[in-house]
């Protein structure tokens, strides 16, 4: 995971994983088993978006809190495994917990949020871009060589 926070709303704190790669925000929680009460998965976006949550591959019952703006944006309860949950309205952050442990949070909720790990540097993303820089930069020296070349020949 990218990092660690403490997500407090109202009374109640959540020991969070940060899911922020592009691999984190599609994975998610899916095919875990089970995660200890009290803690959970918070999704920064990367930008604020409409949301869709797809649990077909989660393998326990969880509550969503949507977050905007530091405050809570709506809350889905009690979702079982196999559905998809849709957020009509842009968020900037949601939350994955056990199911029940929402109950309280409601709609216009202050959120806080405390990084206690700050995420490291995801190198699997340089290396997915950079490969391919280079081997166009290479492609792109060979051509230019090769232009030299004919060019150089033509002027003879």
């Amino acid at each position: 995971m990218s990092g660690q926070a403490v997500i407090s709303i109202n009374e109640d704190e959540w020991a969070v994983s940060l899911a922020t790669t592009y691999t984190e925000l599609t994975t998610g929680l899916s095919e875990v088993e089970s995660i200890p009460a009290g803690t959970g998965m918070l999704f920064i976006l990367p930008a604020r978006q409409l949301v869709t949550v797809d649990t077909s591959q989660m393998l326990f019952p969880i509550d969503i809190i949507f977050i905007k703006d530091d405050a809570v944006l709506d809350v889905a309860s009690n979702i079982q495994p196999g559905y998809l949950v849709e957020e009509a309205t842009p968020c900037d952050m949601f939350l994955e917990i056990n199911a029940g442990e929402a109950a309280g949070v409601e709609v216009g909720d202050s959120v806080s949020t405390a990084t206690i790990q700050q995420p490291g540097f995801d190198f699997s993303q340089i290396t997915s871009f950079a490969i391919p820089l280079a081997l166009l930069g290479f492609v792109c020296a060979m051509a230019g060589g090769m232009a030299r070349s004919i060019g150089g020949e033509l002027i003879k």
